[in-house]
Order: C-alpha cells, then sequence, then structure tokens
C-alpha cells in the first residue's frame, strides 16, 4: 500500500472528509488529493500534522507495516468466524440433546437465547483486541 493508499485509508477511518482534513491541518484541499493520489508527498511538517489528526505513527504512514496489520485482521476475523461457527455447532447438538432428553422442547429454546449472549461476548472480545467485527 503506497502513501496515497494509507492517507485515503487513514482518512475514511477517521470518516473525514479532504475538506475537513484541509481545514483542520490548514493545508489547501489540491495539496490533500495531490497526497491522496501519489502526485506530491508530504513534507515533514505535515507528516507529523497528518498524524496527530489520524492518531498514527510516522512508521504508521511510511512503512510498509500498515499490510501486515491488514492480513492481521483478516486472521483474527476468520478465527472469530470459526469461534463462533463451533460455538453455534457446540449449540445445536446440546439444544438437541437437552430437548430429546428432557422432552422439554417448549423450554430448550433458552439455550439459543445463551448462544446469542456467548456470541455477543465473543464479538466484544475480539472488537476490544481492535477488530471489526462488523458482519461482512
Amino acid at each position: 500500500m503506497n502513501i496515497g493508499e494509507k492517507l485515503v485509508s487513514f482518512r475514511k477511518e477517521k470518516e473525514l472528509t479532504q475538506e475537513e482534513v484541509s481545514k483542520k491541518l490548514n493545508i489547501p484541499k489540491s495539496k490533500i488529493s495531490k497526497w491522496e493520489r501519489n502526485e506530491l508527498y508530504p513534507e515533514i511538517d505535515d507528516v507529523v500534522s497528518l498524524c496527530k489528526l489520524y492518531d498514527i505513527t510516522p512508521n504508521d504512514l511510511l512503512s510498509d507495516e500498515h499490510k501486515r496489520d491488514d492480513s492481521t485482521e483478516k486472521r483474527q476475523k476468520g478465527t472469530m468466524k470459526i469461534i463462533t461457527s463451533l460455538v453455534g455447532l457446540l449449540t445445536l447438538i446440546v439444544y438437541l440433546f437437552v430437548s430429546f432428553i428432557t422432552g422439554a422442547w417448549g423450554v430448550t429454546w433458552i439455550i439459543w437465547i445463551i448462544y446469542l449472549v456467548v456470541i455477543e461476548i465473543i464479538k466484544l472480545c475480539f472488537h476490544l483486541k481492535g477488530v471489526d467485527v462488523d458482519d461482512d
């Protein structure tokens, strides 16, 4: 990912427009647009300002570390999907087992409510680790 792509990504993560960035940094919008299209590179003072605005380090902007972060997040999302799938399968097995053994089909639906709570706790744990847990 080049610097321009990173600048676009960081700006969108903060839900800012080029115009808003321009106003916050007191830099012409055309300059920001050129940075994002890789027609011009930010000067060192601008890098510092961008890092403060986007809450990143210069290393985040200038190195290839961001690529590794993307792959790490993909792995973590994959791990979360596997965990939630296994919890779902386990819930189904428990539900069927308890329902057949007790014959209380009208009461065992509570197991599914417990399942939903557990899934939300798992999502919260991954969210706290910095993983975007929105459904794809």
